[in-house]
């Protein structure tokens, strides 16, 4: 598996989802323990996720409410240090879908992928339990 594909609706409106994806704020919310996020191209992304693993990332692509890509650092710790993250927005009906993809050479190993795969499964259910309030 060379890209992890997770789509997953939220009854919560595009700003308020991408607020609890993409700020400083939202992240510790669903994803880690700690993080930081300059939100604009160019800018990094540092999380500290709740097993203690840090990711750090370069932002590609930042279209506020809409699309973020970024790509980790090849020197982070997490074992799928070099990939890219991508993540798209869009209104559907009164809920807004939400693309993940995360792709890259080290997630052709199946020893690394499908952990991921699980894990995203996970944290996407945990951001919206967030937001539904669930």
């Amino acid at each position: 598996m060379s890209t992890i594909r997770r789509p997953i609706t939220i009854a919560a409106p595009t700003r308020m989802v991408w607020n609890a994806l993409l700020t400083t704020e939202g992240i510790v919310k669903w994803l880690g323990s700690a993080g930081r996020i300059d939100g604009r191209e160019g800018g990094r992304f540092l999380c500290t996720l709740a097993s203690g693993d840090e990711l750090s990332g370069m932002i590609n692509a930042w279209r506020p409410t809409a699309k973020a890509e970024i790509l980790f650092d090849k020197h982070s710790a997490a074992p799928w240090a070099g990939t890219t993250l991508t993540f798209s927005v869009a209104r559907d009906g009164k809920e807004s879908a939400i693309h993940v993809l995360h792709g890259g050479g080290a997630l052709d190993d199946d020893a690394i992928s499908a952990p991921l795969d699980a894990a995203w499964r996970t944290w996407l259910t945990g951001l919206r339990d967030v937001l539904e309030g669930g």
